[in-house]
């Protein structure tokens, strides 16, 4: 959106907004100086000039500059003898297209219609499309045109345009203050080569940094353009950082367009707050974006304990493939009705938005789910994962916008095989939460990694499986010390 800057060529009494648009009655008068109007030059009479037809030389006085977008206004005063006075003011070139002048910012042409005399009136101005245009001032007496006078005048288009971040879609003109951009704080290691994005200055499949770019004013009147930004962000000159990052903010209007891209270091506090602007002569275009990131996620596996009521809404059973389901939180087993045998260890993870992104339909979650793991049965190792392996799967059951996002889990031996008399599982696991903030994105990491660990043993007494000794069977935060190859049933 498009700020209201425009340089004050003349004061008035009455200024209203930043422009000033005035008709002086002093012939003496030039462009920025002189005798404010409505003042009778040096040496000459208050009274009527005392003829049927009579009026001062009229001179328009207009900042020689305005803002594509933005509305002004200013004061005509005048000075007509004789008769009733009637003023114009119009465009005198594309007056459909350039700028609109009259008793509205609406409106496309302007007719006074006063006494004899002196009088004053408020205008307005408004740039529609860049360009220059003149303004005409026509003052009539007795129907007859008495003087005129035009001034040049140019509109300037000033533009910055912003993505969403993740490969996403410029933010359209309508939507950049009012939505702005969104991407995920780069506190990620997208490349997974032990840096936070943030500290690392070349990553290889970098998505969360936001396109930018400067566009070319119209019309070019030379010169630069300046881009302000907020402390929190970096500016880089390739989406993956690798060739560096730009630490100018005045750029020559020669080098434009030009495309930077934008890195939020840290979470936003509230949405759009991340506030960027580039200013040409007094014209600035503002966008805004949204920079989320996610709390730490919190594991809960107490015994017995209750799911959230907003994440039981699982059906009570998994179907005969997996069992009945025991919706309680902490160590369970179960029998279906084929006699299969499944042990389990329920935990719920959430975790806290930020910002609250409520009701913003963009977004699409996910959790990342990780593990390392060692399998031993009747004493013999059948599998090891020593270094972090898993996927992504959808929330269970979050399908809502409210600042939190719950997810399940139930690591466990599914059917072990009637031949065995013994079966441990133990593994050490993480999850995170991702977020793509378009639908044709790919997930970014949003949250630091929640970590826990789950260790089951089962064993046959009288034909049937039971969970023992106890010391094996475990859930709860944190991890098991050493590598998986390290450990023992």
């Amino acid at each position: 959106m498009k700020k209201r800057f425009i340089t004050v060529v003349l004061t008035l009494s009455v200024v209203l907004l930043a422009a000033t648009l005035a008709l002086a009655v002093d012939d003496s008068l030039e462009a920025g100086g002189g005798t404010p109007p409505g003042s009778p030059p040096a040496g000459s009479p208050n009274a009527p000039i005392g003829t049927d037809c009579a009026c001062k030389l009229i001179k328009l006085y207009v900042s020689s500059e305005i803002c594509q977008g933005c509305c002004y206004t200013g004061t005509v005063v005048w000075e007509a003898y004789g008769g009733s006075g009637t003023l114009r003011i119009k465009c005198t070139a594309d007056p459909s297209s350039l700028v609109s002048v009259g008793d509205s910012c609406d409106s496309s042409s302007f007719e006074l219609v006063k006494p004899c005399g002196s009088g004053s009136a408020t205008v307005y101005i408004k740039g529609l499309n860049p360009g220059t245009v003149k303004i005409k001032a026509e003052l009539f007496l007795n129907g007859s045109l008495c003087k005129t006078d035009e001034q040049s005048l140019t509109v300037l288009k000033v533009d910055l345009e912003i993505y969403d971040g993740q490969n996403g879609s410029a933010v359209p003109e309508a939507d950049e203050e009012t939505k702005g951009a969104f991407t995920v704080a780069n506190l990620n290691d997208t490349d997974d080569d032990g840096t936070d994005d943030q500290n690392d200055a070349d990553v290889p499949g970098e998505q969360d940094l936001m396109k930018l770019i400067l566009k070319k004013p119209e019309p070019d009147l030379g010169g630069q353009v300046t881009l302000t930004l907020p402390s929190s962000v970096k500016l880089w000159k390739s989406a993956d950082k690798a060739i560096g990052e730009e630490t100018s903010t005045t750029f020559s209007t020669a080098d434009l367009p030009l495309t930077r891209w934008v890195e939020s270091r840290q979470q936003s506090g509230v949405l759009r707050d991340l506030v960027l602007e580039m200013e040409y002569h007094d014209c600035k275009d503002t966008v805004k974006a949204t920079a989320i990131w996610c709390d730490t996620p919190i594991v809960r596996s107490e015994q017995d304990g209750d799911y959230t009521p907003k994440n039981s809404k699982r059906p009570s059973s998994y179907g005969e493939e997996w069992g009945p389901r025991i919706d309680k939180l902490g160590q369970h087993t179960s029998i279906n009705s084929l006699g299969q045998f499944f042990a389990y260890n329920n935990v719920e993870i959430v975790s806290t938005v930020r910002p609250n992104v409520s009701g913003i339909p963009v977004y699409r979650w996910a959790v990342q789910r990780h593990r390392k793991t060692r399998y031993w049965e009747d004493g013999v190792q059948k599998s090891i994962e020593t270094d972090w392996t898993g996927d992504s799967y959808p929330p269970n059951n979050d399908t809502d916008q409210d600042p939190d996002v719950y997810d399940e889990d139930s690591p466990g031996i599914n059917n072990p095989n009637a031949s065995l008399s013994s079966c441990t599982a133990k593994g050490n696991l993480r999850q995170a939460l991702l977020v793509k903030v378009h639908s044709g994105a790919s997930y970014s990491r949003c949250s630091p990694y929640a970590y826990f660990k789950s260790g089951i043993r089962i064993q046959k007494q009288g034909g049937a499986w039971t969970r023992t000794p106890a010391g094996s069977n475990f859930v709860g935060t944190g991890e098991i010390p050493g590598s998986p190859s390290e450990w023992t049933e």
